[in-house]
């Protein structure tokens, strides 16, 4: 791995979390708890006031001394939760402005982008925000971006939006990243994985992803064929088993009796969703629920607390990519988080990716984030017409799920050639 900067020097800038909150301070802490002393790490300076602006966007500026450094930034990117997004221009303005931000290269890590509607008439999240995010960036990064990281893009829609995204004569490298093995480990270490549990898929277009999950877990992939014949109710159509060689085996609904099951998204919003599968799920007799979900953008916390208190779910599973998390608490303690609300931290992969673009990171930092590795997959249509002819391997022909890099970087920072060599 080489690093060919002018200066050669690298560093993690984040926003001051003694003057200036930023929008998630436990994140940031935690990757600055995992690099140590290996990578430098530079807060940016908060505006005198220490205040946001009347249009809740931030002041930020980089000491002159520091300019000198190329550099990774974190951020929370979404439509959906208001000032953040905002944050985000803000702080990728300030530093790659030509007159006053780095002057080196810069790796924007997103921990989330929602690119899930293919409708371009609707106004939020999709095809829409994405388009919009793509002109702000272009503007906002004076095309410096060399690499994009995006943790659990819901379509690989937003992988190839990203691909273009600094112009055509300045293709950064995108990376797509997926928490799940962080939660296949979780999820032993905690023993939830014995022989009655099951990972499901509850529509096609998770079936890629549940695949893999079982695959890491040894299990057989149940899909459940779903109809809402009212608003707020799912009731199970079918019961299917997708064996290891992508074969279909309808099953009856006493199948689910007494199993396990797991189900895994890229996030969780109201969590309505989720509680009509679980419902739907237990009333054909199954014995407990858990929802791993990435990104906790938890919008009616009142919903999944009265879920995790009535054991309608049995477990989420989160990480700490939004700071939503801390809404999910203890009705005895509010200090602490809800008993069955499992946090897994991003730091550390986080903090791998900033190692490797500083050329600090070691073999561990490497497997990790090969591990990692994730590629949105076949179009769901796809899958459902192989589901329909009775084994959906064909759809997965020539797919690897770990391919999760594209584009091609002819700078120094790493990625392409060093990962796929290691």
């Amino acid at each position: 791995m080489s690093n060919d900067l002018e200066t050669g020097k690298f560093a993690f800038f984040h926003l001051d979390l003694e003057r200036q909150a930023p929008s998630n301070p436990e994140l940031i802490k935690g990757i600055r708890k995992e690099l140590g002393n290996n990578v430098l790490t530079i807060p940016l300076v908060a505006d005198e006031f220490q205040k946001r602006l009347a249009d809740s966007t931030l002041l930020a500026g980089i000491h002159p001394d520091n300019r000198s450094f190329g550099g990774v930034i974190v951020e929370a990117v979404t439509p959906s939760l208001g000032r953040y997004y905002a944050d985000a221009w803000n702080v990728l303005e300030t530093v790659a402005s030509p007159k006053t931000g780095l002057k080196g290269e810069i790796i924007t890590i997103f921990t989330m982008f929602e690119g899930r509607d293919s409708n371009p008439k609707k106004h939020f999240g999709g095809v829409t925000a994405l388009e919009q995010y793509i002109r702000d960036v272009r503007t906002h990064s004076y095309k410096k971006i060399s690499v994009y990281a995006v943790w659990d893009v819901h379509d690989v829609i937003t992988l190839n939006k990203l691909k273009n995204v600094n112009g055509r004569k300045n293709i950064p490298e995108v990376i797509s990243i997926t928490a799940m093995p962080l939660f296949t480990d979780r999820l032993q270490e905690d023993g939830l994985i014995d022989d009655e549990t099951f990972v499901a898929a509850p529509d096609f277009g998770s079936i890629t992803k549940a695949r893999q999950m079982a695959q890491v877990l040894g299990k057989e992939l149940i899909f459940i064929k779903k109809t809402r014949p009212e608003p707020n109710r799912v009731e199970i159509e079918g019961v299917y088993l997708i064996k290891k060689d992508g074969s279909v085996e309808k099953k009856n609904y006493d199948f689910l009796k007494g199993i396990r099951v797991i189900f895994f998204d890229d996030m969780m919003d109201t969590g309505r969703t989720a509680i009509e599968d679980t419902s739907a799920v237990k009333a054909a007799g199954a014995r407990e629920v858990v929802f791993c979900a990435t990104h906790p953008v938890f919008s009616s916390p009142e919903i999944l607390l009265h879920a995790l208190d009535e054991r309608i779910l049995d477990y989420i599973y989160t990480t700490d990519s939004l700071p939503n998390y801390k809404k999910i608490v203890d009705p005895l303690n509010p200090q602490v988080l809800h008993p069955r609300l499992r946090l897994q931290s991003l730091a550390k992969p986080i903090a791998a990716l900033i190692k490797m673009a500083a050329d600090k990171a070691t073999d561990e930092d490497y497997q990790l984030v090969k591990r990692c590795l994730y590629n949105p997959g076949p179009e769901k249509k796809v899958i459902e017409y192989q589901f329909t002819k009775g084994n959906i391997a064909p759809a997965f022909e020539g797919y690897n799920f770990y391919d999760g890099i594209t584009g091609k970087l002819k700078s120094g920072i790493i990625y392409i050639a060093d990962l796929k060599e290691k």
